[in-house]
């Protein structure tokens, strides 16, 4: 008799353990893709309003960041009126709150960037994750009057 192989027992065996262990770590991977997603879209607002500050500094114009906190989305123009980032939609599972109050009559958040690079308001708008980990569901981005930003985990 050969006695070289694997019996059907064992095959279902390791299958069931597979089974298992994959079971098991599918649930942490949901929320480690979510903090992923949370800090992709953090650092991608970081890098919008660092080009704001140096397109105005560049061109010599005021710059304009809308924040809409209703609609999850926002958008960088200049002065003219010319787009220095188009509209920004949340993914779904990402909601924005501002979390320094100014809340203009449109309501809108809005701050801007003058030509020397400093800002006209100060904000810092916080970024909630509802698929993330609540230990971790949330990153704010933030622009000092000196035009510097910052993003806090």
């Amino acid at each position: 008799m050969n006695t070289r192989g694997f019996t059907l027992l064992e095959l279902v065996m390791v299958v069931v353990i597979v089974a298992v262990m994959g079971a098991l770590a599918i649930p942490n991977m949901d929320g480690w893709f979510a903090r992923r997603q949370l800090d992709e879209v953090a650092r991608t607002m970081f890098s919008h309003f660092q080009l704001a500050r140096s397109e105005a500094i560049r061109d010599s114009k005021d710059v304009q960041i809308r924040i809409d906190l209703s609609n999850d989305w926002y958008d960088i123009r200049d002065t003219v009126g010319n787009m220095v980032v188009p509209q920004t939609t949340m993914p779904a599972s990402i909601e924005l709150f501002d979390i320094t109050t100014v809340v203009t009559s449109t309501g809108l958040t809005s701050t801007g960037l003058t030509s020397r690079g400093f800002a006209t308001q100060p904000v810092s708008i916080a970024i909630f994750s509802s698929r993330a980990n609540i230990s971790d569901n949330r990153r704010i981005v933030s622009l000092t009057l000196g035009g510097s930003v910052s993003i806090q985990p």
